[in-house]
């Protein structure tokens, strides 16, 4: 694990999912990298040609699955006729996006014509544990932006500030269905890890817990259910506030589980034992991120612990340096934020008055719990 130098005594709890990502894992995605690597060099006119359609080839998957055809698709293969009748689609049109997507293998078409569902387009199913056909509709309303991206490079501002002025959230309440989508997406995502992330939360010594912007409850919830101890809030948007109710009604947790309407710049529950903050932060710029780590500051008593669950830009146990680096510059584009490194979190939390205490990894894609102490 890369740690920074002057981390002090930083702890890191190393399981199974860590052992399994550093001995298999990263093998064989370094096995993948040196193939495709030497299939770019050796065909550059062709990879050329593909990053230049890859807009087109995004824009005709993300379409399909806002028409639904993916989940038609579930009954069984169909003829573009069929599914042009069902999605209610210009059979000609629905048919060039399903040749398109066919041909560089996101779709079967079988010998009869048929179009069939393969692992990949399963993905796009609005059922799919991985909720990418609701992130690439998603991203299909941020794509009228990206003409803007050479200026705010010149300019140093994140695409959506420079572009727009204003947040992600701001910019998706203006779009059909943009605060739904995003919303949607980010819950399945949640719903996918939280069970993971929850088992390696320090939580036996706490007796509360205040989720910062949990949204409808999925960490939360998990959370609870890992601990039956716990009692604890989810604190964000009025919006959320009803389906994080009816969730801790379906799992069981309405008992001990709260719902505190709040904005994490202004003030949140003080006196818990636990705060928590999922991918919350990487949406900031070092501004914002300071202002929300402050206001939990105030919030939080002094044998309190903060928590914050999100990737390290620099940790080596998490998907290989493209994945990250992609990764970085999505949330340069689409929010005010960034990946950050162990260095640049631990410098956040101490002018905001907190140590970093601790890092344990979790046996997801993407998330690291990294324990912070008020000082």
């Amino acid at each position: 694990m890369s740690v920074p130098s002057n981390a002090g005594s930083i702890r890191i709890h190393r399981d199974i999912a860590a052992w399994f990502t550093r001995i298999v894992v990263q093998p064989l995605s370094r096995l993948l990298r040196r193939i495709v690597r030497r299939v770019f060099h050796r065909n550059p006119a062709a990879v050329a040609f593909w990053v230049a359609e890859s807009p087109v080839v995004f824009a005709a998957m993300a379409t399909l699955s806002e028409l639904r055809v993916f989940d038609v698709l579930k009954n069984g293969p169909q003829a573009a006729g069929d599914l042009a009748r069902r999605v209610r689609a210009d059979e000609d049109a629905l048919a060039r996006l399903l040749r398109a997507v066919s041909a560089v293998g996101l779709l079967n078409r079988r010998r009869d014509g048929c179009y069939a569902l393969n692992p990949v387009a399963r993905q796009f199913c609005s059922d799919s544990p991985n909720p990418v056909g609701a992130w690439s509709e998603l991203i299909l309303q941020i794509l009228p932006l990206l003409s803007r991206l050479p200026a705010a490079v010149r300019a140093g501002e994140p695409l959506m500030k420079h572009a727009t002025g204003g947040t992600c959230w701001d910019y998706l309440a203006t779009v059909p269905r943009g605060t739904e989508l995003h919303d949607r997406a980010m819950n399945a995502w949640t719903e996918a890890v939280v069970d993971a992330i929850a088992k390696r939360c320090p939580l036996a010594q706490a007796r509360t817990v205040v989720d910062v912007g949990g949204g409808r409850g999925a960490l939360l919830a998990a959370l609870l259910r890992s601990a039956p101890h716990l009692h604890g809030t989810v604190c964000d948007r009025e919006h959320t506030r009803e389906e994080a109710l009816q969730r801790f009604q379906r799992q069981g947790v309405q008992d001990r589980a709260t719902h505190t309407v709040g904005n994490f710049f202004e003030a949140v529950p003080a006196g818990a034992d636990v705060y928590t903050l999922k991918h919350v932060l990487h949406d900031w710029d070092d501004d914002h991120v300071l202002q929300i780590l402050r206001v939990i500051r105030r919030a939080i008593p002094p044998q309190g612990r903060l928590l914050i669950i999100e990737g390290a830009a620099d940790h080596d146990l998490l998907p290989g340096a493209s994945v990250r680096a992609v990764w970085d510059l999505t949330q340069w584009i689409a929010t005010w934020g960034k990946e950050r490194t162990l260095a640049e979190f631990q410098a956040l939390l101490a002018a905001a008055g907190f140590r970093l205490d601790g890092v344990r990894v979790t046996p997801t894609y993407d998330a690291l719990v990294i324990e912070a102490v008020p000082v």
